[in-house]
């Protein structure tokens, strides 16, 4: 199979360089406080990684690990991510993914200037999530998920979840084009 695709601009697939992904992690809830970005530093810590390599910068305003506490609330996920879109939007020249499960989450970052939405939850957290990528028509990386992100194990289980991702989304009109995979391999569950 050849992979030849094109993500806002962006070319990837058998043809062309490495893209890297940069993360912008604002959850202070993490489990990992050193991947924490304090919103004071998010413009050098992007640029640093932008120097680096990074072609993609995705921003996570929500712990997606499913012990982390305390939950958050989606308005404090929006509050966090408002500011973080606003600093880098016209200040950054690589395309931005934003971290979220929630439709109205995707709907306000997308509004602000965010190219394309990263969800973890494979679109099982919040069922209006693909309306909205369908409605703005963008990427979505979308994680092989079951129940909770990250669920599927083994090949076979990781295989029959994508593909039930794939047909959800085409069923729902999405350009499935659009849709980027992601296994989910590395410890979730």
């Amino acid at each position: 199979m050849f992979v030849d695709a094109d993500i806002c601009g962006l070319k990837v697939g058998d043809e062309h360089p490495v893209r890297i992904m940069g993360v912008l992690n604002l959850s202070h809830e993490s489990f990992y406080k050193s991947s924490v970005v304090n919103i004071d530093s998010i413009l050098d810590k992007a640029h640093s990684m932008v120097d680096s390599g990074a072609t993609i910068l995705d921003i996570g305003a929500r712990s997606t690990w499913m012990l982390a506490k305390p939950v958050i609330s989606r308005e404090e996920e929006m509050q966090r991510l408002g500011p973080a879109l606003n600093i880098l939007k016209d200040n950054v020249d690589v395309l931005i993914s934003v971290d979220t499960m929630f439709a109205d989450i995707a709907e306000r970052a997308l509004e602000l200037g965010a190219d394309m939405i990263n969800d973890v939850s494979g679109f099982k957290s919040d069922e209006e999530m693909l309306d909205a990528v369908v409605d703005h028509n963008c990427p979505v990386v979308a994680m092989a998920t079951d129940k909770v992100p990250g669920d599927p194990i083994g090949m076979n289980a990781i295989m029959d979840s994508l593909a039930g991702i794939i047909r959800q989304a085409h069923d729902k009109g999405m350009d499935t084009s659009k849709l980027i995979l992601d296994p989910a391999i590395g410890k979730w569950v």
